[in-house]
């Protein structure tokens, strides 16, 4: 019990090494966070503030609107919610072509495989049980974030090809 407490802290206190390319973008990425929970939208927003813009709303309903009106970058929703719950706003998000680029992170007490399994299959791209380490959620996200990033300059075209390029020399 007691090296299990010690591991727990310890990996609660983890930090990572964040590509510096990630670094800068931060500032300018929006998160929408979707909690009918205040502790956890004031837990989740002072937590991630000073590395990203921070949108809230109180149920998936409001999420979907914010959702649609402000793109998001990622967002992090509950699963259970009034109005609209965390399954029925991503199988909205992942319907509406203006938003269904934008990945999605399922935070939950409804820890059970199959809901798991029904959040990740409705299209979330990750699902982590309550309790969760603030440091695998922090990770979860730069990751979705770079993996986006990555995505989006290979579909602009912004990606650097100096391996596939022949120099040229003048005379």
């Amino acid at each position: 019990q007691v090296v299990r407490q010690q591991l727990e802290r310890s990996r609660a206190s983890m930090d990572f090494d964040e590509p510096e390319d990630l670094k800068q973008a931060k500032g300018s990425i929006k998160v929408l966070v979707v909690d009918d929970d205040d502790s956890m939208l004031d837990y989740l927003s002072d937590s991630l503030r000073h590395n990203y813009k921070i949108i809230t709303a109180r149920n998936g309903k409001e999420g979907l609107k914010l959702a649609v009106s402000q793109i998001p970058d990622l967002i992090i929703t509950d699963v259970v919610m009034p109005e609209m719950d965390g399954i029925q706003l991503v199988k909205a998000l992942k319907g509406n072509s203006l938003v269904s680029h934008i990945p999605v992170i399922m935070l939950s007490g409804k820890n059970k495989l199959q809901d798991r399994l029904l959040g990740i299959e409705t299209g979330a791209d990750s699902y982590l049980p309550k309790p969760f380490y603030l440091s695998e959620l922090k990770l979860v996200m730069s990751n979705l974030i770079k993996n986006r990033l990555i995505v989006k300059g290979k579909f602009s075209g912004q990606l650097e090809q100096t391996e596939k390029v022949e120099a040229v020399q003048f005379e």
